[in-house]
């Protein structure tokens, strides 16, 4: 198996324009870096597939295309394919422009319903819990989607894999 990652990025009407697998990228950290790139290329006026491909993807029937590095889909029925796989999923919805309107990271990270994960954490101080809790919309702009991220990755460096966004307690994927 691996923990598969899927970025996938659709147009002003939700019709995929691309998508992108990663066979062992779905971890927190990897799913993150490579998500911020393409993010970032997009927001920088980048095509969607050369924004893909920036992230060492490659275009399916190309040569030398490695699962790991990404396989990257333009075609109907092999998009819905990559989407199917997915274990960690991060959409980038476009608008007429082709710019960013909205991210959605729900599928990058799980919701933590265990009991006794949440019983840690109301262990925690109200020092601890500020540090763990995410204030950063990665929903509005790029700029605080690249917080959002930034804060994530540094509390993953920091070994702490839980964290609080919206009042949802989150568990990362490591």
């Amino acid at each position: 198996m691996g923990q598969r990652l899927v970025i996938q990025i659709l147009d002003k009407d939700n019709k995929n324009i691309a998508t992108s697998y990663y066979h062992w990228s779905g971890f927190t950290e990897s799913a993150i870096q490579l998500s911020k790139k393409v993010i970032n290329d997009i927001a920088n006026g980048i095509d969607c597939v050369r924004a893909l491909k920036n992230t060492g993807a490659k275009l399916q029937g190309e040569t030398g295309i490695n699962r790991n590095d990404g396989l990257i889909d333009v075609g109907e029925a092999e998009m819905k394919n990559s989407v199917s796989w997915n274990e960690q999923l991060i959409v980038i919805y476009l608008n007429e422009k082709q710019k960013i309107r909205f991210i959605d990271i729900d599928k990058l990270f799980h919701r933590e319903s265990d009991i006794s994960d949440f019983k840690l954490f109301s262990k925690l101080n109200d020092e601890e819990r500020k540090n763990i809790n995410i204030e950063y919309s990665c929903y509005d702009t790029i700029e605080n989607t690249n917080k959002f991220f930034d804060k994530i990755l540094n509390l993953y460096t920091n070994k702490q894999y839980y964290f609080f966004y919206y009042e949802e307690y989150y568990k990362m994927i490591y």
